[in-house]
């Protein structure tokens, strides 16, 4: 799989899901992190470890698509599921930290947000 699984922007801030592991070897294990960036200079404004995403050793270079459509930034939250099997998480965009957990929502494999609501493909 490639090393970035997924960005976003929003409000002068950048978004993405980075396997940070060893590039030694493809046999090394992966270390999945949610990093945000700001968008102006690149410094790293907060990181959060994800527990299990997906195989490295995945065929295709890119990974399963829906690992693109699980990451999304609207103004000054972020939502997330910070595992293959984690609910969809909201966060604060600035700090990182869980503002809302939507319980229901494990194994979403899309997420959109259209104004004040949340849709996921579950």
């Amino acid at each position: 799989m490639s090393s970035l699984s997924a960005m976003v922007s929003a409000d002068g801030k950048a978004f993405y899901i980075m396997d940070e592991g060893s590039r030694v070897s493809i046999l090394m294990p992966s270390k999945w992190s949610l990093i945000a960036r700001d968008a102006f200079n690149g410094v790293v404004l907060w990181q959060k470890p994800i527990e299990k995403w997906h195989s490295q050793l995945w065929p295709l270079k890119s990974g399963p698509t829906q690992l693109t459509r699980r990451l999304v930034a609207v103004k000054d939250s972020v939502f997330v599921t910070l595992s293959i099997n984690a609910p969809i998480s909201r966060r604060d965009a600035n700090s990182g930290e869980v503002t809302q957990v939507h319980g229901s929502t494990g194994g979403a494999e899309e997420i959109l947000v259209v104004g004040d609501v949340l849709y996921a493909l579950i």
